[in-house]
């Protein structure tokens, strides 16, 4: 069942807004972060439908989860009947233990594991999601065997260890693991390490989740290894612009990724069309521009989505479907390098 925006099931699955509150943080750390997405918010907003668009109020969410929860209840008292955030784990964590008299769509996931309070959701650009769903990938594609080469930041190590348990549960083989250092250049020995009994045949393949630079120094020495497995990988090997003679490096890759990062999206505005004009439509920021997009176009559908498991609604992130904890999930799209 799609109740996409331009889906037949809109007049159902859409319920109008009029007071919305956007809560993110401000400060030096995150106000990028946060710009990319308040920036695909309201691009999404002013794409929208005149008539349909609540009024929005900006909150600075703080830094902390006790500034977050008063910042939460000043927009409930200026009369927010729906707010858009917090966006850092600890405050949505704690702001799920308070009583809620205006639902919330967080922009991150609890980091305590707290399930949204009823009628509220919680969505986020989760690099366990991103693992887990490559393992899945590869299993279609009749992979059973897989090494695996991860940076040694958090989410690379949140993705890798999805991906291994997503991959184990289908019936798939890790036959080894290397974690590269963002200063490390020789491969050799991590290369010896995972993939040293990976074996050939169509069943093999390579999973990475790493940067652009770290996988652009990979793939030349698995080449050079003889390592001739297809490789896939999270979304982080993308640079999110299109970089011809740096990624002649990544060709073959196959990875995950936000769909409108390559094509339309209905109901959004082009990326093509609004990258020249709003900065952080651009690069890396660009999925985060999308997420913000989601996250106004989710709001009017999440009492649909939440009622009806098996709803989904197109985004410029993935396809977006609710569970019955609250949680939004993103099905992503598919992309490779090629010349």
């Amino acid at each position: 069942i799609h109740a996409g925006v331009n889906g037949s099931l809109e007049a159902e699955g859409y319920a109008s807004l009029k007071h919305v509150a956007l809560l993110l943080p401000m400060n030096a750390q995150l106000a990028g972060v946060s710009q990319s997405i308040s920036d695909g918010f309201f691009a999404a907003y002013f794409a929208d439908d005149a008539a349909r668009r609540p009024e929005v109020r900006v909150y600075d969410a703080g830094k902390t989860p006790a500034e977050s929860i008063a910042v939460y209840n000043k927009a409930v008292a200026d009369g927010a009947d729906h707010v858009v955030g917090p966006l850092q784990r600890e405050s949505v964590g704690e702001l799920f233990h308070q009583s809620l008299s205006a639902r919330v769509l967080a922009l991150n996931h609890s980091d305590t594991g707290e399930v949204p309070p009823a009628g509220s959701a919680e969505f986020g650009l989760l690099p366990d999601a991103e693992g887990a769903q490559v393992a899945e990938h590869m299993h279609e594609r009749g992979i059973t065997r897989a090494a695996v080469f991860a940076a040694t930041s958090d989410w690379a190590e949140r993705a890798a260890r999805a991906f291994r348990a997503q991959f184990e549960a289908s019936g798939g083989s890790v036959t080894g693991e290397a974690r590269l250092g963002d200063k490390e250049i020789n491969y050799a020995t991590a290369i010896a390490q995972a993939a040293g009994s990976l074996g050939v045949g169509a069943e093999t393949g390579v999973f990475t989740t790493m940067r652009p630079q770290q996988a652009r120094l990979l793939l030349p020495q698995l080449k050079a290894a003889n390592v001739n497995a297809p490789v896939f990988a999270t979304s982080h090997v993308y640079a999110g612009d299109n970089n011809f003679s740096l990624d002649r490096d990544l060709d073959g890759v196959e990875f995950c990724d936000a769909p409108w990062l390559f094509a339309p999206v209905p109901g959004r505005p082009e990326r093509g069309q609004i990258a020249s004009q709003i900065a952080s439509a651009n690069g890396v920021g660009a999925r985060l521009f999308a997420f913000g997009m989601d996250a106004y176009t989710l709001l009017p559908y999440l009492d649909w989505l939440l009622a009806h498991p098996d709803a989904y609604l197109s985004g410029a992130t993935g396809d977006l479907t609710a569970d019955a904890f609250g949680r939004i999930h993103r099905v992503m799209g598919w992309a490779r390098f090629r010349n």
